[in-house]
């Protein structure tokens, strides 16, 4: 068994049983991937941004957007790009 730490989140890797991914690194896959359809290059989760009252003003609001592995829909927040 293998072990790899990334930002708290932890990936094991069994021959058996596979690659288990933890919640953190679930949700940033998923969001990832939410790039396209929320039209920006960068998104974050509103718990990202909790407390980050400065850095809310970069980013949009697209809404809830729900998650393969999530119970609930969590709230996505887009980058605002501007031009230079």
């Amino acid at each position: 068994m293998s072990w790899a730490e990334s930002a708290n989140a932890v990936v094991t890797v069994h021959p058996i049983h596979g690659t288990l991914l933890d919640d953190t690194v679930n949700v940033t896959f998923r969001l990832k991937k939410l790039t396209r359809s929320v039209g920006a290059s960068v998104v974050a989760s509103g718990e990202f941004l909790t407390g980050w009252n400065e850095g809310r003003r970069f980013f949009r609001t697209p809404g809830e957007h729900a998650l393969k592995g999530r119970d609930k829909a969590i709230e996505v927040h887009g980058l605002m790009e501007r031009e230079i």
